[in-house]
């Protein structure tokens, strides 16, 4: 199972959630997540 960074469930993961959230470039991803980054969008082609 894997970590919930936006739903922590104990004080220390609260504490890193807040940093993380207040300072965005301040830790680089510990992992990537493949599903997420294997999404690739089609072109965008206006209908008007």
């Amino acid at each position: 199972m894997g970590d919930a960074p936006l739903f922590p469930t104990t004080a220390r993961a609260l504490e890193r959630r807040n940093d993380m959230l207040r300072n965005p470039g301040s830790r680089p991803p510990t992992k990537g997540h493949p599903a997420h980054s294997a999404l690739t969008l089609p072109d965008f082609t206006p209908t008007r």
